[in-house]
């Protein structure tokens, strides 16, 4: 699930911070059934216009169907400015990679058939 947005569809994408960088993800599964991810330079505290296959989950395809708005993350300050807070890896990866290998499964077994 990317910030809410579920990649029901083959050969459709989302947008989301996925490992928790603050800059935005992009993912894409194919129609073959692999799934492809990409980092940006995109900021995640900004507002994205078109998130996902037809804008938002009801799938409306209209810009003007107002989308839930996502605030950046708090850090907790530790009083030294050298330091950079690094956000661990989430399993939204896990996620994304299993929905690639259960594609990649229903592909192979439907050429045993």
């Amino acid at each position: 699930q990317l910030q809410g947005h579920a990649v029901r569809r083959r050969g459709v994408g989302g947008v989301a911070d996925l490992d928790l960088d603050g800059f935005l993800d992009v993912v894409v599964v194919t129609r073959s059934g692999r799934v492809y991810a990409w980092r940006t330079l995109g900021p995640s505290w900004g507002d994205v216009q078109w998130p996902t296959f037809h804008h938002d989950n009801r799938g409306t395809g209209n810009y003007n169907t107002p989308l839930p708005v996502v605030l950046p993350p708090i850090l907790e300050e530790s009083g030294c400015g050298c330091e950079h807070q690094r956000a661990q890896p989430t399993a939204s990866w896990v996620v994304v990679f299993g929905l690639g290998l259960v594609f990649l499964g229903r592909r192979r077994m439907s050429r045993c058939v």
